[in-house]
């Protein structure tokens, strides 16, 4: 996901004092979906944001500037930045570069360790995933989003990723994921937090997150372990900060693996 979500922070100006001040309306608040570009996601009056994508690589002619993030999200929580985008720090080619690019970098699954679109170079896109079966919904409080893409299908074993997403607009987000394939390949699913927050020892299936604006609980099911792995975060270019990022990890053939994030 190459945007940002923009809760207010000391780094991410309030979107609604933005706006004023170029003399337009703020942003709405409430579930939205934007179906031409792939992204939905909800803003509360509470200062909670979430923001997921599910839309194509980039433009066929020109996807340059695509990242292998296919169903990744982000999430901020009464203001403060919670899960983040890796974000983009250089153009220039190199172990960087190419670690923004790729689906490990993301909020999403990667699967046998690799991308989900074939990347080289600095802007350079081959083989592609595309997602489908997309669809959207609003809920009283919330939205669902639910989607599967086939750009694992190249590997043996011929998996599938399907990923659902459901928001509550009280602060509580649920991922579950599906993997299916006909021999037992090794999935990961991770979630990479603002430098910011705390994350607590991942045991019996939950672990505690603290932010600046508040605490929330972060519980899993149907995977196999859980470690804490440390990432890098991009605000912009030039700047590359070392962030906390949770790893859920399972090998097998018909995977069912769920997280949730809720203020606690």
């Amino acid at each position: 996901m190459r945007c940002s979500t923009t809760a207010r922070s000391a780094s991410y100006p309030d979107p609604g004092r933005l706006a004023r001040e170029a003399g337009s309306p703020p942003p709405a608040r409430g579930a939205f979906a934007l179906a031409d570009s792939g992204y939905s996601g909800a803003r509360t009056r509470d200062g909670h944001y979430v923001v997921c994508d599910a839309g194509p690589v980039g433009p066929d002619y020109q996807p340059g500037h695509g990242h292998a993030d296919l169903f990744s999200f982000e999430l901020s929580l009464r203001g403060g930045r919670v899960v983040v985008d890796s974000g983009v720090s250089t153009y220039e080619a190199g172990p960087l570069r190419e670690y923004c690019r790729s689906t490990r970098a993301h909020n999403t699954v990667e699967i046998e360790g690799r991308d989900q679109v074939e990347l080289w170079g600095a802007f350079r896109v081959g083989r592609r995933c595309r997602p489908r079966d997309v669809a959207w919904r609003a809920r009283d409080g919330g939205f669902e989003l639910s989607a599967r893409h086939d750009g694992y299908r190249v590997l043996a074993g011929r998996p599938t990723h399907a990923r659902r997403v459901r928001w509550r607009d009280r602060g509580m987000l649920q991922v579950d994921d599906c993997v299916d394939a006909t021999r037992a390949v090794r999935s990961v699913a991770r979630l990479h937090f603002h430098p910011d927050c705390r994350l607590g020892r991942p045991d019996g299936g939950a672990c505690t997150l603290d932010f600046p604006t508040g605490r929330a609980r972060v519980a899993w099911s149907g995977w196999e372990t859980a470690v804490r792995e440390q990432s890098v975060y991009c605000p912009e270019f030039g700047v590359a900060r070392p962030n906390p990022c949770l790893a859920l990890a399972a090998v097998a053939t018909r995977l069912r693996g769920a997280v949730r994030i809720e203020l606690a």
